[in-house]
């Protein structure tokens, strides 16, 4: 029986709990929060989806001190403050063998190396849940995009969250063009801080570019008022890619190349969970990568935020 550790067990953490009751491994799981409601929502969500479904053990504690010595897999899925002493402490308590870290990683420039340094040090292969190249209809856009050309990849929503989840659009971006580095332009965020939905963090509007060393592009547009529908444009050479989430449908110059039904998170992050348990690797972005990413949108944002609070700090509240 495969032990899975699920640190926070909030929106998130309860949902990854409902993912693992479809794995095809018998599973030894505890689920850890320091909130007993929040543990009792995780609960209640897994007995939602796992019926009379016995193969499983499930454990529900509130301290890390009550958590197996030898893991598995862990999940951490917290929000970004608390991440790393989370990491810290976790590894410096229990053997794990893998790790599934949550975005946005953590708000400190100085952890990002930290951790690496840490995942090395107790040899610990880690993953960050962006899971859009996880997906059918991003692989097949993936196998068909023409790299001899550039690529202007566009998102445009209402009130989205750009801070917290620009680093999905980020992350699939980067998948098909094949670069491993980028700019951030910040120029046309709107000068306005709001609250997050996530009490301690922010977020904003306006748009956030991205430009690679290639000269390809992605135009990141999130509003307050915005009307019109949300969908992903991917303009590259003589085709243009359109993606509906909502509708699931891939275009490829208005016509339909697939039709999908966009998966919950408690039914997405189950395949990477498998993947690793069965092989010891998975699709996901790896910690090396998603890190530098990470890295280079704090470079952008940091200055950004610390200019409109007039502060000088090297927390950047995202989550």
């Amino acid at each position: 029986m495969k032990t899975v550790v699920i640190i926070g067990a909030g929106q998130l953490g309860s949902r990854y709990l409902q993912s693992l009751s479809r794995s095809a491994y018998p599973l030894d799981i505890w689920t850890m929060d320091i909130d007993t409601a929040s543990l009792e929502t995780a609960r209640r969500r897994y007995e939602e989806v796992s019926g009379k479904d016995r193969k499983n053990q499930v454990h529900y504690v509130q301290r890390m001190d009550m958590l197996p010595l030898y893991i598995d897999v862990a999940i951490l899925s917290s929000t970004s403050k608390p991440r790393y002493s989370i990491l810290y402490d976790l590894l410096n308590r229990a053997k794990v063998s893998y790790i599934l870290l949550e975005k946005f990683l953590f708000p400190k420039m100085v952890e990002y190396d930290k951790a690496k340094t840490l995942l090395a040090e107790k040899q610990v292969k880690a993953w960050v849940n962006c899971g859009r190249r996880l997906l059918d209809y991003y692989h097949w856009i993936w196998e068909n995009i023409d790299l001899t050309s550039s690529v202007q990849m566009t998102f445009k929503g209402k009130n989205w969250g750009l801070c917290c989840n620009s680093i999905h659009h980020i992350d699939a971006f980067m998948y098909l063009v094949r670069e491993d580095t980028f700019a951030v332009d910040v120029s046309s965020l709107l000068p306005i801080l709001l609250e997050g939905k996530r009490n301690g963090y922010i977020e904003l509007y306006g748009e956030l570019k991205v430009i690679t060393p290639k000269g390809n592009k992605l135009f990141l547009t999130s509003l307050e008022n915005y009307q019109g529908e949300s969908i992903i444009s991917i303009m590259n050479g003589n085709n243009t890619f359109t993606i509906n989430e909502k509708e699931g449908v891939l275009y490829q110059n208005d016509e339909i190349v697939m039709e999908f039904r966009t998966p919950l998170q408690s039914e997405l992050i189950g395949t990477a969970i498998d993947q690793i348990l069965g092989s010891g690797t998975c699709n996901l972005s790896s910690y090396a990568e998603s890190s530098s990413y990470h890295k280079l949108i704090l470079t952008g944002l940091l200055p950004y935020i610390n200019n409109l609070k007039g502060e000088n700090s090297d927390f950047c509240p995202i989550t």
